[in-house]
């Protein structure tokens, strides 16, 4: 197992089922750090659960911050995080109802139902979903919290009906331990920075239930995982090893410059050269004509106004009568500028198809490679058949809240899309691959 030791103390996390008065909600972010990222995330499956409460994320509980010193040092991943996000929402949450078929295509109803619009308009959705695709794309992992109006407390819950959905950030949440391996987790404990947690600062919250309507319940739906039902990782983690090798050339090239570019040349002066050619200045005034004459090679050397200059430089004999001369030699640069180019192109193309972007369509631009407006619509037509399944996976939070608050079984959801199409079938590049109207 692999951890990162900090000299800090460790802190003692006790928990209890008592709610706090105040709820926690979005994570900070601290450097932490892990070679072994796959390995943590089965940690509790193999070392059993490390803690009387909840189960951890990674050896050290921090393994979302190793994710996301990833994500944010790499000059693609947050980018293309971002863009699948944006392609999975697509035009916005459509609610329609399907009235018939033609042509085996599914003819459909656009529906305005006060409740459902309602229901859109107070919770946000747009925000709501953004948030949730992009934790699920970043850690395979998004967390729900179901709020309930007030209402008389019966033995199938409470009587009221499902009024708000929080999306609670991903890093913060941890499932308790269940009573055996083959419980459901009844609970989770939810902290906004794990380091530090205390009872006095750490929400519990209970799961939900399916015909219950809780006060407050958190639905934490995972990407499956061998080895551990309780957490998950991105399908993206397997690059992580070409992803750090891409992250270290940006600050290899930064030393470069700061270390090998400069000085670029040797400028060698006789030692007597002042006093041969000034026997009568002070000590002063020698110092003063060295710095002028500093001043004049580097103006000389510098600037892209001296290109093809010629280099003038005086001879004197000596007592011996040897040359003295004034000498200029440039280095030579022992480290080319090319250096890791050919790996830079090669690990773009590695961590877009670990994100499962095309260059093509994710605005990745990869030197010398062009495709055809084929290739591009094929690769984004796959790429939209995996996202079709995400989104069903996420949309199941609404048709929790259609069934706990009754609205009509007839209902169905899905995001706006638009399928490319060569300009021989569809002159604008596309068309509107949701169901018709």
């Amino acid at each position: 197992m692999i951890g990162i030791e900090t000299g800090e103390k460790s802190v003692k996390v006790v928990f209890t089922d008592e709610l706090p008065k105040y709820e926690a909600r979005r994570s900070a972010y601290s450097n932490a750090g892990g070679d072994n990222i796959a390995e943590q995330a089965r940690y509790s499956r193999v070392q059993g659960i490390v803690s009387d409460k909840f189960v951890r994320y990674g050896e050290r509980n921090d393994l979302p911050n190793q994710i996301m010193e990833l994500v944010l040092q790499n000059p693609l991943l947050l980018s293309l995080i971002g863009f699948k996000v944006d392609v999975a929402i697509g035009d916005g949450l459509l609610v329609y109802k399907q009235v018939g078929t033609k042509n085996k295509v599914p003819l459909i109803e656009v529906v305005e139902d006060s409740q459902v619009q309602d229901f859109i308009l107070e919770n946000d959705l747009d925000t709501f979903f953004e948030t949730v695709f992009t934790d699920y794309y970043t850690f395979g992992i998004f967390t729900c919290e179901f709020i309930a109006t007030r209402g008389a407390l019966t033995n199938s819950g409470y009587g009221k009906k499902i009024s708000l959905i929080n999306a609670i950030d991903s890093t913060t949440v941890r499932p308790q331990k269940p009573a055996t391996e083959f419980s459901p987790v009844n609970s989770y404990h939810i902290n906004i920075d794990w380091s530090t947690a205390t009872t006095g600062n750490t929400l519990v919250l209970p799961a939900y239930k399916k015909g219950i309507v809780q006060k407050k319940s958190v639905l934490h739906s995972l990407e499956y995982l061998p080895g551990n039902a309780l957490m998950s990782l991105p399908k993206w983690i397997g690059a992580k090893e070409y992803i750090e090798y891409l992250n270290r050339i940006p600050t290899f090239k930064k030393a470069l410059i700061n270390n090998i570019a400069t000085p670029s040349y040797h400028v060698r002066i006789p030692s007597d050269y002042f006093r041969i050619n000034y026997p009568h200045a002070s000590d002063k005034e020698i110092e003063k004509l060295r710095e002028d004459l500093r001043t004049q090679i580097e103006k000389f050397l510098q600037g892209p106004e001296n290109a093809g200059k010629p280099l003038i430089t005086y001879i004197w004999k000596d007592a011996s009568n040897r040359d003295i001369r004034l000498e200029i030699e440039a280095f030579k640069k022992e480290v080319g500028d090319q250096l890791f180019n050919e790996d830079f192109d090669q690990l773009f193309q590695i961590a877009c198809s670990a994100m499962q972007v095309p260059p093509s369509i994710g605005s990745i631009l990869v030197p010398g490679k062009l495709s055809s407006g084929s290739d591009i619509t094929q690769s984004w037509n796959a790429m939209m058949a995996r996202i079709a399944r995400h989104r069903q996976k996420i949309l199941n939070i609404l048709r929790i809240v259609q069934r706990e608050n009754g609205w009509s079984k007839a209902l169905k959801f899905d995001f706006r899309t638009r399928e490319l199409r060569t300009t021989d079938y569809a002159p604008l590049g596309y068309t509107d691959s949701t169901p018709q109207s």
